[in-house]
């Protein structure tokens, strides 16, 4: 009777279906460099990615489902540190990169698009853990625009020199009437800074061609208005524009060749009364 099952589970065993198939590449000197999991159906990638280095360890490790990757990747330095570490939840992709000694280098968060953009702030630490920079990524239309910067030093302060930011302040002065304060930190040193708002921008500004806006000039980089409010919160959207015309050179008859530098810095902010 034994022999009769054993006889019966090889073949349920052997006529189970073949899904997969896994494909194994190797260095010229004949160590493994790496396998990936295909389905047989269609050849598309659908299960684990592996690469190795060719001493034997791991090296990267991905997991793919319909030729898309899910889940978390991960790859390593020879020491088995992490080198990437990614997980993609959704619509959004969580990315981490490492130094050589296990420490964490930078760290930010992509919406899940094919190329993936960059969305909201990204961290940047020192070998030595501290933040040395924060940078905002802000989604216009189906791009990502690189916004705000804010560079700090080993003492953990803001070094206003290397960085862009803005400021709002709403304080109330007596019933529905509030001071609004709002500054600015150009990029572009020695420029001009215009500050544009409109009521009715959607949230990528993908509008901005269409819809009434004001403009305001604003002296020594900052805007102080008083405004009648009948809500403590004020929604602003808008963005910041700064330039500045250069002279590059002289060129014949007397002309010049100009140069334009220019940065828009884009807010979509809820301000609070203080």
């Amino acid at each position: 009777m034994k022999y009769l099952l054993f006889i019966v589970a090889l073949i349920v065993l052997s006529c189970k279906k073949k899904t997969h198939f896994i494909q194994r590449h190797y260095y010229e000197t004949g160590e493994l460099f790496s396998e990936i999991t295909y389905r047989l159906s269609d050849t598309l990638k659908d299960g684990v990615f592996k690469e190795f280095f060719k001493e034997g360890q791991l090296k990267k490790k991905i997991i793919f489902k319909n030729d898309k990757r899910i889940g978390l990747s991960i790859e390593f330095f020879k020491n088995g540190n992490y080198k990437f570490k990614e997980e993609r939840r959704g619509d959004t992709i969580y990315a981490s990169h490492f130094y050589d000694n296990g420490v964490l280098s930078t760290e930010g968060k992509f919406i899940n698009s094919s190329p993936p953009i960059e969305i909201g702030w990204f961290k940047f630490y020192r070998k030595t853990r501290t933040l040395s920079d924060s940078v905002e990524y802000f989604k216009l239309g189906n791009k990502s625009h690189l916004n705000r910067r804010l560079h700090y030093g080993e003492d953990k302060k803001n070094i206003e020199d290397s960085s862009c930011f803005y400021k709002f302040h709403l304080k109330q002065i007596k019933d529905s009437i509030y001071d609004y304060t709002i500054s600015y930190k150009p990029r572009i040193k020695d420029s001009n800074v215009l500050l544009i708002v409109g009521k009715d921008l959607n949230d990528n500004f993908s509008n901005i061609k269409d819809v009434k806006t004001d403009t305001i000039f604003m002296k020594n980089k900052n805007l102080k208005t008083r405004l009648i409010l009948k809500n403590p919160y004020k929604h602003l959207k808008g963005f910041f524009y700064e330039h500045k015309t250069e002279i590059r050179d002289t060129i014949e008859n007397d002309s010049l060749r100009m140069r334009i530098k220019e940065k828009f810095t884009y807010f979509n902010t809820l301000t609070k009364v203080n």
